[in-house]
């Protein structure tokens, strides 16, 4: 996300985009807050495979 007001960059994770953004625009949080010119500038949908691997020893 970017602020051009602030001239600042925010990055994060969200499975949600569109949530995270709202969170952020109304958020009460130190970082964000007062800021209600976030814009999500960078998106990317990742897949995420979870391994569980087990080790037995005999």
């Amino acid at each position: 996300m970017y602020s051009l007001s602030r001239d600042v960059y925010y990055k994060g994770f969200s499975e949600n985009v569109d949530k995270c953004l709202t969170y952020h625009l109304t958020s009460t949080g130190k970082y964000t807050s007062g800021t209600e010119d976030w814009d999500i500038v960078y998106s990317r949908f990742l897949t995420v495979i979870y391994l569980s691997i087990f080790i037995i020893s005999v």
